[in-house]
């Protein structure tokens, strides 16, 4: 694995993109990195792909204040899709998430796994253990970006959804709505009409805010249970970027700064940041209240619809990547491209790096080569 000084040096050389009337010079910075990194691994046949069709990129960033090198790009995803409730894996050998957020989260969380078994070796350059605790170093930073509003789902993204509608896109937008309503009622269960206060699907009732929402999607598809990107981009800014496993070794890993490509609107630092704001597990062992600054860049990625071009479909396939691995790897439907069932079973092959089976054995791994003084209480 490269370290995280080595690709700070590699970042600074990599090409980037014009800025459109710069505002934010770190946040122009980051989603520029981003760009350029990404370019940096595709094939000819993905980057014409990207060019072709529209795509949503995620990247998070590690910044080491003691140093003059550029933040380092460790993670990113790409996608805009989500499996249907029927098509969920019991096994976890499945992505059921593959919005770019979700996405480069996951592919974070490898890293940190990573990192977590280096530190073991003291060979860390962001992680240190002391007092056998694993502790992220104080000149340590991370920072996300997100080529639009979050995946376009979610409170953070209503106010633009809002902004952007015709007077004809709304009539039609309120007929869908009464549509599915008299769907509903016709087909709910009796016994659970009484579930009101479970999340909203998609971008129904757009006008409401501070409520839980699935991923959008049409109203005559299969639904999906996933969470909006922005009700979980809020979580993370109350529990951390970690996740349930790595949180074993070190919990409160939390974004410093989430960069949106796009105009800025008040109500996407509300949905990630505010809405969450009145949570503080400060005094829990790891954790503290998350402070994440929302910030907006000018810097348009040539695969969002911010860049004018929205005749184009959107890209199926979602992308991952992080520090620890040299090629992208691509998948569709949650399973990785060009995967096939062998008699009604899907192969070993088709899992993804990032589904949950293969980050538990990840974990697995590590917990197995972790020493003994350094092994958590939890895990005893």
């Amino acid at each position: 694995m490269s370290s995280v000084s080595e690709a700070a040096k590699c970042e600074a050389e990599l090409p980037q993109p014009a800025v459109l009337e710069g505002r934010d010079s770190f946040a122009d910075l980051v989603a520029s990195l981003a760009i350029a990194k990404l370019r940096s691994l595709l094939s000819p046949p993905l980057n014409a792909k990207l060019k072709s069709e529209l795509s949503i990129l995620a990247a998070i960033f590690v910044a080491n204040s003691d140093s003059l090198l550029p933040p380092v790009c460790v993670a990113l995803g790409t996608g805009s899709k989500c499996l249907p409730t029927n098509k969920h894996s019991k096994i976890g050998d499945a992505l059921l998430d593959s919005h770019a957020e979700t996405i480069c989260r996951r592919a974070f969380v490898q890293y940190l796994l990573d990192e977590i078994h280096f530190a073991q070796q003291n060979k860390s350059e962001i992680i240190t253990i002391k007092d056998s605790k694993f502790i992220i170093n104080s000149n340590i930073s991370f920072h996300m970006y997100i080529s639009q509003p979050p995946c376009l789902c979610g409170d953070a993204s209503m106010a633009a959804l809002s902004d952007s509608q015709t007077p004809t896109q709304r009539i039609n937008n309120e007929s869908k709505k009464r549509k599915h309503k008299m769907i509903q009622e016709s087909t709910a269960d009796p016994s659970a009409k009484c579930l009101k206060s479970g999340p909203v699907r998609g971008r129904l009732e757009y006008n409401l805010k501070n409520v839980v929402r699935t991923k959008p999607g049409r109203m005559d598809s299969n639904p999906s249970h996933s969470k909006s990107c922005s009700d979980k981009l809020s979580k993370y800014n109350v529990v951390g970027l970690a996740g349930a496993l790595a949180a074993h070794f070190i919990a409160g890993v939390y974004l410093k700064t989430l960069i949106i490509g796009g105009p800025s609107h008040f109500e996407t630092q509300h949905a990630v940041v505010g809405r969450s704001s009145s949570v503080d597990l400060t005094g829990v062992d790891g954790f503290s209240q998350g402070g994440m600054v929302v910030r907006n860049t000018a810097v348009v990625y040539e695969g969002s619809a911010l860049s004018g071009r929205n005749d184009r479909l959107q890209m199926d396939i979602s992308m991952n990547w992080w520090i620890g691995v040299k090629k992208l790897e691509v998948t569709v439907q949650g399973r990785r491209q060009g995967a096939a069932m062998r008699k009604g079973v899907w192969r070993e092959s088709a899992r993804s790096r990032l589904c949950k089976l293969n980050v538990f054995k990840r974990f697995a791994e590590i917990v197995k080569a972790c020493p003994s003084e350094f092994l958590p209480e939890s895990l005893k």
